[in-house]
């Protein structure tokens, strides 16, 4: 069974609600509109897997081959090749990759801890013009997230029925899934060592001085990351094949229970 909010504690929970539930939960449509009531476009709810306010360009990952790019150090230290890809997509503070900066992306997500008006980011974001998905946002800076919608049309607000401790690079995939893509590959979604502490450098591939944060737990994300795995196959396995360019790296931590293609260890 599911995990959500609503039947367990919310830091073992992998989901806000069940799905038939979603629009209406603690996350739902209803939710967005009182946390974002200056949206200007209405929003579209995917098969009960996300609500996202229409945007031009949602469509366009329809059947693509999409790379996932997260923060973890499989990026930094596997690499990947963009040229492969039709659509390239990641998160948070992506533009402080050198590599990525200098990458056009076609969608990003972005969290309450980006300054959305820092130079860095503004200056990343007027030259590709990459759909901005802020995902997960809970209104810390309202008046910056404000100024920049304003002045951003590919600007969008959307929450992902996945919800889990293990952050945004899983939401952002389930979220692409979601936008019907034919085959996903993942570099950067790692997680952690087993000697990791609080407070130790998260060997971060975009925030060099990052530290490891209070929500981590090795045996809690192991845990995690074996139902993101199982979940993600069950929703989206028929339409769509995943590859976890990360296999094998020491941080990630998809290694210990899934096969390179997501597929569970001893199932």
């Amino acid at each position: 069974m599911e995990k959500t909010w609503y039947n367990s504690n919310i830091h073992d929970a992998s989901f806000i609600s069940f799905k038939q539930d979603f629009i209406n939960s603690a996350r739902g449509i209803n939710w967005l509109r009182r946390s974002f009531p200056f949206v200007k476009r209405g929003y579209l709810s995917i098969g009960n897997e996300l609500i996202i306010e229409q945007v031009d360009g949602l469509d366009e990952f329809k059947d693509k081959k999409v790379l996932v790019v997260g923060g973890g150090p499989s990026t930094r230290d596997i690499g990947y090749d963009e040229s492969k890809y039709d659509s390239v997509v990641s998160l948070n503070h992506f533009f402080l990759h050198d590599k990525l900066s200098k990458t056009p992306l076609d969608l990003v997500t972005v969290s309450q801890e980006v300054d959305v008006l820092s130079k860095e980011f503004n200056d990343y974001i007027q030259e590709f013009r990459p759909i901005v998905c802020f995902e997960n946002y809970l209104t810390k800076h309202p008046e910056k997230l404000l100024k920049f919608y304003n002045s951003y049309d590919k600007a969008c607000m959307c929450h992902t029925r996945y919800m889990s401790v293990i952050g945004g690079c899983p939401r952002l995939i389930w979220l692409i899934s979601s936008l019907r893509a034919a085959e996903i590959d993942i570099i950067g979604m790692d997680g952690a060592i087993k000697t990791l502490k609080i407070g130790d450098d998260a060997n971060h591939a975009f925030q060099t001085s990052k530290k490891s944060r209070g929500t981590y737990d090795y045996d809690l994300y192991i845990n995690i990351y074996r139902d993101f795995w199982s979940h993600l196959l069950r929703v989206f396995g028929e339409s769509c094949k995943f590859t976890n360019l990360g296999y094998g790296h020491a941080w990630n931590m998809s290694t210990l229970v899934a096969d390179k293609n997501g597929r569970l260890l001893n199932e």
